[in-house]
């Protein structure tokens, strides 16, 4: 068990070297980011992913914007650049080890929010499948009915308690 971080990112490398004290991670090896607010993810997305940053280095989930996004200054939009040009991307994140551990020496464990940072850091452009409504993130009241309808659909068999004996 390790303890969480200030950020995400803390979190996350608080982890990572909770899994490094106790196995050997060889450079290939996959590391996964998976924000515990978006509790859905399907089996063939994660297999998806894995081939891609097997591929390319790092991989994740993306979709094209549907809303438009603008620049601000001193709580000014100050500029709207063309939609087109951007996708949101969502975890989970999936970086092949050495090229984490190559990015963070060069800059540090706080440099980034995301492992698609940390690639591109190392001029390694990762590449993204096609998100879907699993990947739905839990941060507003309204988002809980939301994710409730995703299990009714997807027939999602929810955690069950486990007791242990002692």
């Amino acid at each position: 068990s390790t303890s969480g971080g200030e950020d995400r990112m803390q979190s996350f490398f608080n982890g990572l070297s909770g899994i490094e004290n106790k196995i050997e991670i060889s450079n290939s090896d996959l590391i996964t980011l998976i924000d515990s607010n978006r509790p859905f993810c399907s089996v063939k997305q994660l297999i998806d992913l894995n081939n891609l940053a097997i591929k390319f280095g790092c991989s994740c989930p993306a979709r094209p914007l549907v809303n438009g996004v603008a620049k601000i200054i001193n709580s000014k939009i100050t500029e709207v650049p063309p939609k087109e040009s951007f996708v949101e991307f969502v975890t989970p994140e999936i970086i092949q080890y050495d090229l984490l551990m190559t990015s963070v020496k060069k800059t540090s464990e706080a440099a980034f929010k995301s492992l698609v940072e940390f690639a591109i850091n190392e001029s390694v452009n990762p590449v993204y499948s096609q998100s879907s409504e699993l990947n739905s993130k839990l941060t507003y009241p309204e988002d809980l009915l939301f994710l409730e309808g995703l299990v009714n659909k997807y027939n999602i068999e929810m955690p069950k308690e486990i007791k242990v004996e002692q």
